[in-house]
Parts: structure tokens; C-alpha cells; sequence
């Protein structure tokens, strides 16, 4: 299947002759036609008037709404009187030539007024869209208050944010100033612990020394100072150097000899506590012999 050939007057239309304004301009368009077998006309009025339809107008032309819903009214009125007067005539005589006649004059009634509503479909239409274009305005104004507020909370959580900052870098601020606690202190540096030789008070003069501040993983206040301790606390382990268990083993003999020498020196004690308590009694029994 192939589509069929552009027209011959497309070559007029290049982008070059549309650009210069060289190309011949578009055919006029047809004020009059005929949609689905029915006349249009562009120029005449929405709502043609009953007389051009060829029809019988019992109502006053209308300018303003009020004269709409007067004119409304009276066709209303009409209608229903005759309506009583059709159903008077048919129970009177239902083969009268009359009850003809009154049902041309209720069909009449009732164009008129579909007519009259009818003119009425362009207010209708103009006080519809006012309508959506007023719903759409306040949702908007809804959207349009609701990115406010989130705006103004978001720029209220970034000033806290701002505030905590600042009060951070204060407060840091305060603890690298206090130089004499913090900044001039020193501890041996070795593979098991680089602050205990300072906190226990040890000292080691070959060992290179580094300040608190040198050393990055930790901080410099005095809670940092004791997470590290807590940390190394839980991370010490039993040591499995000979030199230390050499130490330990020392240390306990000096206990155990220690132990001893109190032992020998309170045996001491007591041997001499009842001498001079038995040297005492014998004087006491020749001064009551004497």
C-alpha cells in the first residue's frame, strides 16, 4: 500500500519561501457549508431567531438575565393554563375540533421556552468557566501555600542546622584553646597503647613521644579521652610475651617472700610478747611472796 502524491501546490511551501514570505497565502475560508446534510453558517448569529425557522415567537427578546427569568416565568404560566384548558375541552367534548388548536398552542409554548433556555446556554457556559477558573485558582492558591510552608520549614531546619554548627565549632573552639590540659600533654608511643605511659605516669625517655592532638582517630576533649580508654580496655588482651610473664612470675615470688617475712616476724612478735608476759608474772608472784 503506498500513499498517494502531495498535492502539486506543496512545492510552493518550503521552509525558504514560508521564511521570505514568498509563498502564495492560504485559501480563504468557506463562511458556508453543509455538515452531515445541514447548513452552517459561520457569520450568523448562535441561536437564530423562532421567525427565521419559520416559527411563531411569543416571548419578548431578552437583553438581561432578569428579563430571561421574567419571560421564563410567564411561559411557565402560560403553559399550565392550557394545560387546564386542553383537559376542560377533552372532558367536555373529546372529539372537538378545539382540543386541536390547544395543542398547537402548548407545542408553541414549549419551543419558546427551550428557545428562551437556549439563549441562555452562553451565560450558562460563561458562568461555568468562571466557575472551574475560580475552583482552579484556589487549588492553586492550596499548592502555592503549601510550598510556602514547606519553604519556610525547610529554611527553619537549615538555620538550626546552622546554629548546632556554630555551637559545635564553639565549643571546639573552647577545647583546643585550653592549651595547658590538653594541647602539652605528651605519652610514649609504642604498639600496645601510645597514652598509658602518660596516664599511669610512666616514662621512657628512648621511646619517641606524640600529643594528644597528633593522634587523628580521636578527639581532644575529655570525653574522646575516655571513649579511647574504654576502647583499649576492651580491646586488651592477655600478653603473651615471655618478658612479661617472666614479670609476673617475679612479682609473685616477691609476694610470696614477703608473705614469709611477715609470717618469721610475727612468730618473732609473739614469742617475745609471751617471754616478756611470763618475765612479768614472776616478778608479780616475788613481790607477793616478799
Amino acid at each position: 500500500m503506498s500513499f498517494p502524491d502531495p498535492p502539486s501546490y506543496a512545492k510552493f511551501y518550503t521552509a525558504e519561501a514560508v521564511k521570505s514570505g514568498t509563498a502564495p497565502p492560504p485559501p480563504p475560508v468557506p463562511t458556508k457549508f453543509n455538515l452531515f446534510g445541514e447548513e452552517c453558517d459561520l457569520e450568523a448569529p448562535y441561536i437564530p431567531d423562532l421567525p427565521e425557522l419559520g416559527l411563531k415567537q411569543v416571548y419578548i427578546k431578552c437583553n438581561t438575565m432578569e428579563e430571561y427569568k421574567n419571560e421564563l416565568k410567564k411561559l411557565s404560566s402560560s403553559i399550565m393554563v392550557a394545560f387546564l384548558d386542553l383537559i376542560s375541552i377533552l372532558t367536555k367534548d373529546p372529539l372537538s375540533p378545539e382540543r386541536h388548536e390547544q395543542f398547537e398552542t402548548l407545542k408553541t409554548l414549549f419551543i419558546n421556552m427551550h428557545h428562551v433556555i437556549n439563549e441562555c446556554r452562553v451565560v450558562q457556559a460563561r458562568a461555568t468557566l468562571a466557575t472551574i477558573q475560580k475552583e482552579q485558582n484556589r487549588q492553586l492558591e492550596i499548592i502555592i501555600e503549601t510550598f510556602n510552608n514547606a519553604k519556610t520549614g525547610a529554611i527553619k531546619y537549615v538555620k538550626e542546622a546552622a546554629d548546632i554548627g556554630e555551637r559545635f565549632c564553639e565549643e571546639k573552639e573552647d577545647v583546643l584553646a585550653m592549651g595547658d590540659e590538653f594541647q602539652v600533654i605528651e605519652t610514649n608511643q609504642n604498639e600496645m597503647d601510645p597514652m598509658i605511659a602518660l596516664l599511669f605516669g610512666e616514662d621512657d625517655s628512648r621511646v619517641p613521644r606524640m600529643t594528644l592532638h597528633s593522634m587523628p582517630e580521636y578527639g581532644d576533649s575529655k570525653e574522646e579521652i575516655s571513649k579511647y580508654m574504654n576502647k583499649r580496655n576492651a580491646k586488651k588482651k592477655k600478653p603473651k610475651d615471655k618478658t612479661v610473664r617472666l614479670e609476673k612470675e617475679k612479682d609473685s615470688s616477691y609476694k610470696e617472700k614477703w608473705e614469709d617475712d611477715e609470717a618469721e616476724l610475727y612468730s618473732k612478735i609473739k614469742d617475745s610478747l609471751k617471754s616478756s608476759n611470763g618475765q612479768a608474772l614472776m616478778e608479780d608472784d616475788e613481790s607477793t611472796v616478799a
